[in-house]
């Protein structure tokens, strides 16, 4: 499936590609303002489940932006086709991860962490040219960057407890 219309997210007043380079604007604040305009209007949380994934994509891939924010078509339908693998695949992969994380299940672990947790579980079973180590270290650099000052820890933590599954299989 493809996305042939823009679907703007009503709590998030600023352009994605503003957000994502502007440093006063970290995508957690954002995301943040997002997840409190949902309890605030009684949305359901846990139907947030493309939008931090998309961000994160998005946050991974943003060095292959051009000088006014834009990704090439080419960029635009990697991230897409990663996005859309990872959401076809995210029973499996929580499933993963409440198995292996220890005292934390999908459910609650923070939303901009299970996203980046979930793209590098998928690079490490279905992208061959990505290696394993690769997507560990990239996750923790997203975690790093966009998520809390424990987020990186932890974020290793669960992948490097997927590792010796993936290997096996």
């Amino acid at each position: 499936a493809v996305l042939t219309k823009r679907l703007p997210n009503p709590f998030m007043p600023d352009a994605p590609q503003r957000i994502a380079t502007d440093t006063s604007q970290k995508l957690p604040i954002r995301f943040g303002e997002t997840l409190k305009a949902y309890v605030k209007n009684g949305l359901d949380l846990s139907k947030l489940t493309l939008i931090p994934l998309v961000l994160a994509g998005y946050a991974r891939y943003l060095r292959g932006l051009d000088d006014n924010g834009v990704a090439d078509q080419q960029d635009r339908e990697f991230i897409a086709q990663e996005a859309f693998s990872v959401m076809d695949r995210r029973e499996k992969i929580d499933q993963m991860i409440d198995e292996r994380s220890a005292h934390w299940k999908s459910k609650r672990i923070a939303r901009v962490d299970l996203a980046i947790i979930r793209l590098a579980v998928y690079e490490m079973l279905e992208d061959q040219d990505v290696p394993v180590s690769v997507a560990i270290n990239e996750a923790v650099r997203l975690a790093k960057k966009y998520s809390s000052e424990s987020a990186p820890a932890f974020v290793n933590g669960v992948l490097a407890a997927l590792v010796p599954e993936q290997t096996e299989e």
